[in-house]
């Protein structure tokens, strides 16, 4: 009697901690929500999904707990590919000429050559030159071995510590092949005799081109008054979903002839303070814009402050925020209706070899699937007993071993036992 207690009691145990294991035959139970992959799709072929926003906020560890998993609960091997924002270097070059040309327009002359062995693309040139206070105007020409001189960009070298703390020292232009360089560096426009010297000057260029960006959809929202300065233009907007990342600011502005300092700052709550995220400065000289901050951050309000001190402030009414979108890079399992489910706290870091074969596969021209609509996944059990859910898988096991030895124990001494007595 006292066996068949036990028998039960084991079996109960045994049936309880199967059920928590049981998530484990369904990979998609433990996750909370879901988005339909959207689009014809063929097995064992490799496609792109782009990330919305309700991801970010919806994960519970990005990338981490993200799973494709179709209708017959097979799993879709994937790999979050890794953003690339493209790769400075600096090229060697040699000083052929350093002058100054006298004229109308005196400025300072230098003449570069490319040193640089194979790749000698380049796009910018970084200059430091003496001085505490200016704005001058340099010009980036490029030419070929006896050829014309081309001008190649524009821009403005330029520091200004008080009020608005600029200081900016790279001129860019479009990418460049050219293997002669001349650099013309005018004097500050607001001292035209002005004497300075050129520090140094590098020429960097771009090994891979700075992916396309993204505009994120976002709302305005009213600036509260703790938020508010008199010396600064502010303004929030609402990205929608938290943990967005994002990559730049944009501040659109139709005056010309402006320069403005600019900060960001973050924050996921309305309650949260706001976190500071970065600063730069924007502006409009001579046909020359520069109209965006480059920043990373991954929050849903986005503050911006355009400080205008003493001037008059540039009347901004929006700003707009960029992202390198985030792809993942699905392999088509054999099954239908497949979803991206996201969601679980407890979730372990999937191991495919897709993610040792993305470079083998050439992603930019891969078909992009849409996500639809996300949605409670129906079928959601939270993980088990979360993270002791495997050790339990384990304990379920080693007790049904232990469960059918006392039993197989016990109907060999009941076989035994008339034997025995016969034998007395």
């Amino acid at each position: 009697m006292k066996r068949n207690r036990l028998i039960s009691s084991l079996f109960a145990a045994v049936l309880l901690l199967a059920l928590s294991a049981s998530a484990a035959k369904d990979p998609a139970r433990p996750y909370a929500w879901r988005l339909p992959l959207q689009g014809e799709v063929t097995a064992r072929q490799h496609y792109r999904v782009t990330l919305p926003g309700v991801v970010y906020d919806r994960a519970l560890q990005f990338p981490t707990d993200l799973r494709v998993v179709d209708g017959t609960a097979a799993l879709w091997p994937h790999v979050l590919l890794k953003t690339d924002k493209g790769e400075l270097r600096h090229l060697a070059v040699e000083e052929r000429n350093r002058s100054i040309s006298k004229g109308a327009r005196p400025y300072h002359r230098l003449d570069l050559v490319m040193t640089e062995q194979g790749d000698v693309r380049h796009d910018r040139v970084i200059i430091k030159t003496s001085g505490q206070r200016f704005i001058r105007m340099t010009e980036v020409y490029g030419a070929e071995e006896g050829g014309d001189w081309v001008l190649l960009g524009k821009g403005y070298l330029i520091r200004d510590h008080r009020p608005h703390h600029v200081h900016q020292t790279a001129v860019t232009y479009p990418l460049s092949d050219f293997p002669r360089l001349q650099v013309r560096i005018y004097p500050n426009a607001e001292d035209a005799t002005e004497a300075f010297t050129v520090q140094s000057i590098k020429v960097q260029g771009h090994i891979r081109i700075p992916p396309a960006m993204e505009l994120l959809a976002s709302a305005p929202v009213e600036t509260d008054a703790a938020d508010r300065k008199e010396d600064a233009e502010v303004l929030v907007v609402d990205l929608g979903h938290k943990n967005r990342p994002f990559d730049r600011v944009r501040i659109p502005c139709e005056r010309a002839d402006y320069i403005r300092t600019v900060s960001i700052h973050g924050r996921n709550d309305e309650k949260e303070t706001w976190r500071y995220l970065g600063c730069g400065d924007i502006q409009a000289l001579d046909g020359c814009v520069r109209s965006s901050v480059d920043v990373t951050g991954k929050h849903r309000y986005v503050k911006c402050s355009i400080f205008h001190y003493d001037d008059q402030p540039l009347g901004i009414s929006a700003i707009e925020v960029l992202a390198v979108p985030d792809v993942l890079l699905v392999e088509a399992g054999e099954g239908g209706d497949p979803c991206l489910y996201v969601g679980n706290e407890f979730a372990k870091a999937p191991r495919y070899d897709l993610s040792r074969r993305q470079d083998r596969v050439k992603v930019a021209t891969l078909p992009l699937l849409a996500l639809g609509e996300i949605e409670e996944n129906s079928g959601y059990r939270r993980g088990g007993f979360g993270k002791l859910g495997p050790w339990l898988a384990g304990i379920a096991v080693a007790l049904v071993s232990v469960l059918v030895l006392y039993v197989i124990i016990g109907m060999l001494k009941q076989a035994g036992a008339p034997a025995g007595d016969a034998s007395g």
